[in-house]
């Protein structure tokens, strides 16, 4: 073989040798961006379920403040409610009896 056809050849192989680690090269960056994506995919999943796990906490706080928030403002408005019922009995035990006399006197004077 001439000298021109041996350099032809290395070209030729240097070009194929090119192609072939541009290629190994292509398939890695592939490589990397899938496995980019999938460790995305998982971290989103990770942050979303975080994200959901604390929101149901905080939720869980809020109910059990509201809870006893809500039995605190109950039994206060027992309290006034049982404190109305005893003012009204006083004023009717203080004053029934005058009420009764005016009403029987207003009928008979009818």
């Amino acid at each position: 073989m001439s000298e021109q056809a041996l350099q032809g050849m290395d070209v030729i192989t240097a070009i194929l040798e090119i192609d072939r680690q541009a290629a190994d090269r292509i398939k890695e960056a592939n490589q990397r961006k899938d496995q980019i994506l999938k460790d995305t995919g998982e971290e989103t999943e990770k942050i979303l379920s975080d994200c959901s796990r604390k929101a149901e906490q905080k939720l869980s706080e809020l109910e059990k403040a509201e809870e006893i928030s809500a039995a605190s403002r109950k039994e206060a408005l027992a309290k006034q409610e049982q404190a109305e019922i005893k003012r009204l009995d006083d004023i009717y035990e203080k004053e029934h009896a005058g009420w009764e006399s005016a009403m029987f006197k207003a009928i008979l004077e009818q």
